[in-house]
């Protein structure tokens, strides 16, 4: 006899160097969104800020008793490379797109691109999107769903997730966009609806290195007269001089409609 296996939903997991959210969305067997967050304490700096992360995010789990549940990881832009292939001038196989995804990353990491993982995604027509995250971080997230007898489902940038839930609000503008955190920050330039420019960088507030110090140093590299950003994530005290047209929007990670009150930490649900 054949028994139907009910959902019991998912977990959305954000993983960042000093914080770690989980939202578990509802499913058949559970109506009621939960979430939880928990601030991590660093390990010693000859690690990877990344294990502290994972470990606290074990513990998280654990302590909520959300077992064998498929899980999706956004994680924060201090733990991926990204980089922008652009000048395509004709259309390309799914082998070719990786290959230059590949190729890309090899380049920049020398021999230790090895050891990182790379996706890729079509920005536009002319672009590809590549992006590298560590192959033992995905292993440690694996080793983490198999002992909550889950399964990892994805293992997402942040910086994917910004850029999807703003294709509509950038369509064919002339732009900057920036996902802040409290620790790094990735920009991405279009001009014209196309992108010209990504890269991730680490924020140091404490010593002035902001979002918009270091977006105003992107835009003198690139010699960029854009003066327009739309700014997705958390907010930093520092403040746009007066020729910016900022527009603030907050980032959702769960994308369920209105979570309740003690889901709404900045790096879970918005601003």
């Amino acid at each position: 006899m054949a028994f139907l296996k009910l959902s019991g939903g998912r977990l959305r997991v954000y993983l960042a160097a000093d914080q770690v959210g989980v939202v578990r969305e509802p499913g058949l067997l559970r109506r009621r969104v939960e979430c939880a967050s928990v601030r991590v304490a660093p390990d010693d700096a000859a690690v990877p800020p990344w294990q502290s992360a994972v470990r606290a995010l074990a513990e998280l789990i654990a302590s909520r008793g959300w077992r064998g549940l498929p899980i999706e990881v956004a994680v924060s832009s201090e733990f991926v490379r990204i980089a922008l292939v652009s000048g395509i001038r004709r259309h390309l196989s799914a082998t070719e797109l990786q290959g230059l995804a590949h190729g890309m990353f090899a380049r920049v990491l020398g021999e230790s691109a090895a050891d990182w993982n790379v996706r890729y995604c079509a920005g536009d027509r002319s672009t590809v999107l590549a992006a590298a995250t560590e192959k033992s971080l995905i292993s440690a997230l694996e080793d983490l769903a198999r002992a909550c007898a889950g399964s990892l489902r994805s293992v997402s940038p942040l910086w994917s997730c910004a850029v999807n839930g703003q294709r509509a609000r950038l369509a064919r503008r002339s732009a900057w966009l920036v996902l802040a955190e409290s620790r790094s920050a990735a920009f991405g330039l279009l001009e014209r609806g196309r992108w010209r420019a990504m890269r991730t960088k680490a924020l140091d507030v404490g010593r002035g290195l902001g979002v918009a110090r270091a977006l105003e140093r992107e835009s003198r590299y690139l010699g960029a007269n854009t003066r327009d950003v739309i700014v997705v994530g958390e907010p930093q005290s520092e403040g746009f001089s007066a020729d910016w047209k900022v527009e603030r929007v907050p980032f959702a990670l769960a994308r369920f409609g209105a979570l309740p009150p003690e889901c709404r930490p900045a790096a879970l649900a918005g601003i």
